[in-house]
């Protein structure tokens, strides 16, 4: 039933408006850096170029990452994102002291600790003092993040926006995670004869960690790929600027609603807004419409075809500058006896 009636609503709108559209000069995908400077959006600007100038490479995927995949060094930006910055948007803001405040001291959080310095002291077993994540990682951000980071908070699209109006932010990142790493912890290390019998003894050692810095940072990929047979809709361009149209934006999330409610299970392709849009004064007077007065849909895939097409076009990862934080309340964490 879910299924059927959302079919209906995409013929619907699809079919609204389908007449009397301005045709359109084929569309350049360079003139998107074009139109997001003369939106504002500085920072979108420099990614868009990066992308498009760089070498063709297709980035992990979420589920590779997960698995320990990385990207190459070229692939990596750290200087562009502030975390003051990010934390200048108010919901940002939220999300991000949510994270300190709160959900760092989770026992999800704290059970991936536990997992983060187990996995540590068995690859340093007589360690014992201050350990430096970042500089034991000899500052490689993705190694920190693989070994040391235990807690995320997500950003969505909605909370990039001031209003209803996209931002740098939603040209720049979009979608991101804050993510908390251990920065700084203490470790006290027992060394210690275990007596089994009169003529069995074992070599034993226990330690105590307690957190007491840690590192927040922001990491999001720059590329485009589609999990569903939906293609991510990424707005209307030209080299004027950029027009969100709600309902394609709104569909790819009842494409995905649609495929979460079966488990998966149903992968359907929900999009509208597949055509130009006119902009409100041209559309006063159509019979003068301009070439600057149309706006192009662009999804994932249209980055993906340039690709193919011109041999450039690099996904990168972005990771953010870190931000250290003295913990008010260390977080202790007691590891077992190893013989």
């Amino acid at each position: 039933m879910l299924i059927e009636a959302f079919k209906e609503i995409k013929e619907w709108m699809n079919a609204t408006g389908a007449d009397n559209r301005p045709k359109a000069e084929p569309f350049d995908m360079l003139d998107i850096p074009q139109g997001m400077a003369a939106m504002g959006f500085s920072k979108g600007k420099i990614f868009a170029e990066r992308w498009f100038n760089g070498r063709a490479f297709v980035g992990p995927t979420s589920i590779q990452e997960r698995a320990g995949a990385m990207y190459p060094k070229d692939m990596i930006d750290e200087k562009t994102t502030k975390i003051s910055w990010l934390i200048g948007f108010d919901s940002v803001r939220k999300k991000y002291e949510e994270l300190i405040e709160n959900l760092i001291y989770s026992n999800l959080s704290i059970q991936q600790v536990r997992k983060n310095i187990v996995r540590f002291m068995a690859n340093n077993p007589r360690f014992y003092g201050t350990l430096h994540t970042n500089q034991y990682c000899k500052n490689d951000i993705q190694e920190l993040h693989r070994q040391f980071q235990f807690q995320l908070n997500p950003i969505s699209d909605l909370d990039t926006l001031e209003g209803f109006y996209p931002t740098d932010l939603t040209a720049s990142l979009g979608s991101f995670n804050f993510f908390a790493a251990i920065a700084t912890v203490e470790i006290i290390t027992d060394v210690y004869n275990k007596y089994i019998t009169h003529s069995k003894t074992v070599h034993c050692t226990k330690s105590r960690a307690t957190i007491t810095h840690i590192w927040i940072y922001a990491k999001d990929s720059y590329s485009f790929q589609d999990d569903d047979k939906s293609s991510q809709y990424l707005g209307h361009w030209n080299k004027n600027g950029l027009i969100i149209l709600p309902i394609a934006a709104g569909a790819g999330k009842i494409g995905k609603l649609i495929k979460d409610h079966t488990g998966s299970k149903v992968n359907v392709s929900f999009e509208t807004g597949n055509w130009d849009l006119v902009s409100t004064q041209a559309r006063k007077q159509i019979s003068k419409v301009k070439e600057s007065d149309i706006y192009t849909s662009v999804r994932n895939r249209d980055y993906i075809e340039w690709r193919k097409i011109h041999g450039r076009g690099g996904d990168f990862i972005i990771y953010s500058d870190l931000k250290k934080i003295q913990l008010d309340n260390p977080i202790f964490i007691s590891l077992e006896e190893i013989c």
